[in-house]
């Protein structure tokens, strides 16, 4: 269904968005699984071996996906994803964490280099009259590491770190991107 959007099949299509990619990986990785319980000798596989060999094919294919949807001629392509503590070292059980995408391995940290730009978002509660505010993260501060927008260094330094959640203010400070 993405791939006909994307390539003109139900039209001209300018802004695509995915809600929810973080869920999209545990599909590739069921239907790889799905794919190692029907090898011959699975039956003798214990649980983490099946686990293990399922992972890379579905890795694989996730990455495909989100490198064909981005590199399609789509000129706006917005994913949510939720977000999680990754450890800055995964072998060191006290490690530190920071925040980046809630995704598998390597890819919580290769997914933000891929976008042109990664914000986190924080809201609060809504007001009385159901009003919800709250501000995106621009820039790597603090506890968030997984964020970024990639602009020329020059114009860099005037994105400021914290912006109020709502794309007006995001369209102002960045302008409108080249057609």
């Amino acid at each position: 269904m993405v791939f006909g959007i994307v390539g003109g099949k139900h039209g001209e299509c300018r802004t695509l968005a995915i809600d929810g990619v973080h869920k999209m990986f545990g599909w590739y990785y069921r239907r790889a699984r799905m794919q190692v319980e029907s090898w011959a000798g699975a039956d003798k596989m214990t649980e983490d071996v099946k686990g293990l060999r399922a992972y890379n094919p579905a890795y694989d294919e996730f990455q495909l996906f989100m490198t064909r949807v981005l590199q399609s001629p789509v000129p706006y392509v917005v994913m949510t994803v939720w977000e999680d503590r990754t450890k800055d070292n995964p072998e060191d059980m006290k490690s530190p964490t920071h925040i980046f995408p809630d995704l598998p391995g390597k890819m919580a940290k290769w997914i933000v280099g891929e976008f042109s730009l990664v914000l986190y978002s924080e809201v609060g509660l809504p007001d009385p009259r159901g009003n919800i505010r709250g501000e995106w993260t621009t820039k790597p501060i603090g506890k968030v590491w997984g964020v970024g927008v990639k602009v020329a260094p020059s114009r860099a330094t005037a994105i400021p770190n914290k912006l109020p959640n709502n794309f007006a203010a995001l369209a102002k400070v960045l302008g409108e991107p080249e057609a």
